[in-house]
């Protein structure tokens, strides 16, 4: 609470300069929750937009462990296998 020096008003001003920065406190949270979403999304789609750019295309294959979802592209060269968490300990 911010104290101010007392000029009649008394604990009425105190109170009030309390709600606020309550106020502006909770203004500025949310704003910081929904921007957040929206960052996200913003991310997804500028990857997915470049990715569409540079002639990638979505695909999706499906195995014993359920659906993957990859990007890929044909380049004319030899092919690469990259895997991603290898030594992990989800490994079966």
């Amino acid at each position: 609470m911010i104290k101010v020096k007392d000029s009649g008003y008394g604990e009425s001003l105190n109170a009030d300069l309390t709600l606020s920065m309550i106020r502006a406190l909770s203004i500025v949270y949310l704003a910081c929750i929904l921007s957040s979403c929206n960052l996200a999304r913003m991310h997804d789609r500028a990857s997915t937009n470049r990715l569409l750019r540079q002639d990638y295309r979505e695909r999706t294959f499906t195995d014993d462990d359920g659906p993957h979802h990859v990007w890929s592209r044909d380049t004319g060269t030899e092919k690469i296998l990259l895997i991603q968490g290898y030594t992990g300990t989800g490994a079966k």
